[in-house]
């Protein structure tokens, strides 16, 4: 079964969840509505959409041959973590969010849950562009790595596991 929900309750409003799964259902409407016509002269405007504000390895790097002005290659560090390769990716990321993001807000606070979910999401795409540059994908997924087990790491240091 799919989780719909958790049983912990929350002492706060989460509002950065909140703000955060509104902000990835409309990019994600957005690249929708710009359609994935490929017949299109140069490609569809989707493609370029997410080519321009996606994470690209040779783009972080500097290297590739027609380098785009905007977004700053940096910037794309962030801008990808709110693009999504599809319906069923969104709702399952959003519903994981909607799932978790507020107990995690909660014990953080609303200024350090955004600012651990813009690390991690700038670390997920960083690590992702790393290991396609190196031609090994999927490598950084096996790692014993992830925000789950960030946060109960902090709640264990914390002394509230």
């Amino acid at each position: 079964m799919i989780p719909l929900k958790d049983d912990i309750p929350s002492r706060s409003v989460p509002i950065v969840t909140v703000v955060l799964i509104v902000l990835n259902a409309l990019v994600f409407l957005y690249q929708v509505a710009l359609g994935d016509d490929a017949s299109a002269p140069g490609g569809s405007v989707a493609q370029a959409f997410v080519l321009e504000f996606g994470v690209t390895p040779c783009r972080l790097a500097g290297t590739c041959p027609t380098p785009g002005d905007f977004p700053h290659p940096v910037l794309t560090v962030f801008t990808a973590m709110f693009m999504h390769g599809g319906l069923f990716h969104v709702a399952g990321n959003m519903l994981y969010l909607w799932i978790f993001g507020d107990n995690v807000e909660d014990t953080l606070g609303h200024a350090r849950f955004l600012v651990f979910y813009l690390l991690s999401g700038a670390g997920a795409a960083i690590a992702s562009a790393v290991e396609d540059a190196l031609g090994m994908p999927g490598a950084i997924d096996r790692l014993p790595i992830s925000p789950e087990r960030v946060f109960a790491l902090l709640r264990q240091r914390e002394g509230r596991s």
